[in-house]
């Protein structure tokens, strides 16, 4: 019986833990880079800097010339007068070519070089896209990871809560035993308990909606969270970098636009072109009148005999197009007028957002300071507290109110290190380059 039950239990240690390690606990890293992998943003986005990638790599093959090869068969059958015998006569011709023609695009208001420059520039402006998004991504998971640790904080508080009420449950049962205080203090010290108990239900059901939140931020629904010890940081978050790569890219978008505009003046240009064309062919028909009797002519011959070739250049000059090159023109300009606008909307909403961050996080480490102090004053005056209590100098309302105020002040002070934490990892996740960029593409 001793061995079987050793058996057992042997087998669900071995499986608790094989399922330990199956799900290792994840840090705020571990869950950004695990979105990096599976958010739907960023594929989209690395998807859009794939199809800029290709646009540029498309529209440098128009400074290069075209080459093309053709091959043609014509069949003629039907009646014709015979110039020997002055008879009619019906045949089968068959005629058989082959050749190769080039163009090059000499010159076109030098069109196809802005292309290729505004390509570029859009393709530079995609990868800003990617790496903004990269970080538009860290920051939901930032969010959702500190919603989930501070509600944690609150659940760790509230268990701790719980605890000293249970041993001052114990201790006023002693104290009741011994005749030196009355059943009302332990039947409040019993409520005290049960309705801390329903607030630790109430923060369990709202960790489990953030933990919802922050499994589909970062893609996996088997998380297991891990959150390190809370410090402060000795240095000052640098927030300056926040929305730098969305800047970058309205300015590159901008100056793309400004290269359309600068395409549409140049049809008014006109467009130079030279090509081309080799070819020979041969004839079912071709006969040799040379000789007494007309024989075919072989196929190698009439292909050597029949080679030709020919060049030129094609000269288009811009007259009258119904007002389509003016219209292209002034297109372009409304498009840059309001994208300039844009820009400047976003830079002015990106500094007010820099100047909030900053003042956020020098009143929040403001509070943490006063907030330490207060807590450490408020631990010594409840410990203080449960003494006179039990000699029965304070009631048990004064020491509830001790209690709470001992444990909201320490809830306050870990929540306003937990602000501070929160706003590094931002400005540390919201660098220039995030990485995002490099490792997708």
């Amino acid at each position: 019986m001793n061995s079987k039950f050793y058996i057992v239990f042997s087998v669900i240690w071995l499986c608790a833990v094989q399922e330990a390690i199956a799900q290792d606990s994840l840090v705020l890293g571990d869950c950004i880079r695990m979105a990096e992998k599976r958010s739907p943003v960023l594929s989209v986005a690395r998807l859009s800097a794939l199809r800029s990638q290709i646009e540029l790599n498309a529209s440098k093959y128009y400074l290069v010339p075209s080459l093309g090869a053709t091959a043609g068969y014509n069949l003629n059958f039907g009646r014709r007068v015979d110039p020997f015998t002055n008879l009619f006569t019906t045949n089968t011709v068959q005629y058989n070519t082959y050749g190769l023609n080039v163009s090059l695009n000499v010159f076109s208001g030098f069109r196809n070089r802005m292309e290729v420059r505004a390509n570029e520039l859009l393709y530079e402006a995609s990868r800003n896209y990617l790496e903004s998004a990269g970080q538009q991504v860290h920051l939901e998971v930032i969010n959702a990871y500190y919603a989930c640790w501070d509600l944690e904080l609150q659940r760790q508080l509230i268990r701790a809560k719980i605890a000293d009420l249970r041993r001052q449950k114990d201790r006023v049962t002693s104290l009741l035993h011994e005749g030196r205080l009355s059943a009302i203090d332990s039947l409040n010290a019993l409520t005290r308990e049960e309705l801390a108990g329903v607030e630790l239900l109430n923060l369990d059901r709202q960790y489990e909606t953030a933990f919802s939140q922050l499994a589909v931020a970062v893609g996996a629904e088997d998380l297991v969270l891990k959150f390190p010890d809370l410090q402060v940081h000795p240095e000052i978050p640098d927030f300056s970098r926040l929305g730098t790569n969305e800047l970058r890219q309205a300015r590159k978008e901008l100056a793309a636009l400004q290269l359309r505009k600068r395409q549409a003046r140049g049809t008014y240009l006109p467009t130079l072109s030279a090509f081309g064309t080799i070819g020979t062919g041969y004839s079912s028909n071709n006969l040799d009148y040379t000789s007494g009797i007309p024989q075919p002519i072989a196929y190698r011959d009439q292909l050597r005999q029949n080679f030709f070739q020919s060049a030129g250049i094609s000269l288009q000059v811009p007259i009258y197009a119904r007002g389509e090159n003016r219209k292209l023109e002034q297109l372009a300009g409304i498009a840059i007028l309001q994208k300039q606008e844009e820009n400047r909307l976003l830079d002015l909403e990106i500094r007010k957002q820099q100047r909030e961050l900053q003042v956020a996080y020098a009143q929040v480490k403001l509070e943490a300071e006063v907030l330490l102090r207060v807590s450490e004053r408020l631990e010594k005056t409840y410990a203080a507290g449960q003494l006179l209590y039990e000699q029965g100098r304070i009631s048990s309302f004064d020491l509830d109110n001790l209690r709470s105020e001992h444990f909201e002040a320490q809830l306050e002070y870990l929540r306003a290190v937990l602000a501070l934490n929160r706003l590094f990892e931002i400005a540390e996740r919201t660098a220039v380059n995030s990485g995002v960029g490099a490792s997708s593409m």
